[in-house]
């Protein structure tokens, strides 16, 4: 998975040559027991540009955001089956409200991880309680043989998008002992319990890679279905990772043996049809350089930098076995107290995804980089998902 061992250094070099797709990904601490392939956010490097100039690095950002947000956690109504039970049987409804929910859930100790990781897409938990008087079919043989007058069932769901993604269903005797609407502790108590088993199973089975919300939707499948080379010239395949949301789809890392701070990334992702909406596949390509040129100016526009080119977006054909492929092309060069700082990005399409090489190197040099590993790129086909999209 994408880690990021030593935070972003606050340094030029450095910061022109992260790319900042993978910003995202320095967010999440390293020692965090919860997936990191998360949404890396849109491709290119110049905010990091502007946190120099703040001087607050975007991890820190990033930390103080978690804690002064709300978790998306939220009580919910029961099931279909559990509601039909509670109409011939005695049962207490919603017996926890979300207040008390998140309370459980920031005395355990993978809280603050648990929280990071909902943050960083989409996410909401919804969670169901009641007490149930009667024995429920679904309660397992272990709880009934507890021989407890009175049950805590807790549903969770962890939807992304309000899309389901994962369903718990859990029950335990109240702290082996009747249940009263008095209580409060022995109800607490087991429900701590019931929660803290559910964040285990969320970080043991990572309910929150991005792979689950792929595989849900019928996207592509980008680690089995993706082909890249493993080698681009000198530089060497690092780590792949996904955006937690499928229209970003998946970047590849590639660095340099010898200079650690040289990157070259590779980002697949399907052409979009709300960004690109009615637009030829060629058209498309153009409109999708023109919104990375649009961005990267007004980056630099804000962080009010003045020594900079940006060049026009450039047409060229790649040479593909013995035929041309047509791709777009774009630099960016900062001037430095040292040398110039350059980062360049090819674009182009196969099947219905683009196609995006971005590095630290004059367009000159990354030409050649791009020609060394077309032969070996090939993406997934259109999936399920981006089907039903082009349909609607």
């Amino acid at each position: 998975m994408l880690t990021n061992n030593n935070k972003f250094t606050v340094d030029v070099v450095h910061m022109v040559f992260t790319i900042f797709s993978f910003m995202q990904a320095s967010q999440q601490s390293t020692h965090s027991p919860f997936s990191i392939r998360h949404s890396l956010s849109s491709p290119f490097i110049l905010l990091f540009l502007i946190v120099f100039i703040s001087g607050t690095s975007k991890s820190e950002e990033l930390e103080t955001d978690v804690l002064e947000d709300q978790w998306p956690v939220f009580a919910a109504q029961l099931s279909d089956d559990i509601l039909a039970h509670c109409q011939s049987n005695k049962c207490h409804m919603n017996v926890i409200d979300a207040n008390t929910l998140v309370s459980l859930m920031s005395e355990h100790d993978l809280a603050l991880d648990l929280k990071e990781a909902l943050a960083l897409s989409e996410y909401e938990v919804l969670i169901s309680s009641a007490v149930l008087f009667s024995s429920y079919p679904s309660l397992s043989k272990d709880t009934l043989e507890q021989e407890a007058s009175s049950i805590l069932r807790l549903e969770i769901t962890t939807s992304w998008r309000g899309i389901p993604i994962d369903d718990f269903n859990i029950e335990q005797s109240i702290s082996g002992q009747d249940y009263s609407a008095e209580q409060t502790n022995a109800l607490t108590n087991t429900a701590f319990i019931m929660l803290s088993q559910w964040i285990d199973r969320a970080k043991e089975e990572d309910i929150l890679a991005a792979e689950k919300i792929y595989a849900q939707l019928g996207a592509s499948n980008y680690f089995e279905q993706l082909k890249l080379p493993e080698r681009i010239g000198d530089f060497v395949k690092f780590e792949q990772g996904l955006y937690h949301d499928p229209m970003q789809g998946s970047i590849t890392r590639y660095v340099h043996p010898d200079y650690e701070d040289a990157i070259v990334d590779i980002s697949v992702y399907p052409v979009s049809p709300f960004v690109h909406r009615e637009k030829s596949l060629e058209d498309s390509v153009t409109n999708e350089m023109l919104i990375e040129k649009s961005q990267i100016q007004a980056l630099i526009e804000h962080a009010n930098i003045k020594d900079f080119m940006i060049s026009d977006i450039q047409t060229t054909k790649l040479n593909l076995g013995n035929r041309q492929l047509p791709a777009l092309a774009m630099e960016v060069a900062l001037e430095t107290s040292i040398d110039p700082v350059y980062s360049t990005q090819f674009l182009f399409t196969q099947h219905d995804k683009f196609v995006k090489l971005t590095g630290n190197l004059p367009k000159s040099m990354m030409l050649a980089l791009v020609q060394d590993s077309l032969s070996d790129i090939e993406v997934p086909d259109e999936s399920e998902f981006m089907r039903a999209m082009r349909q609607k």
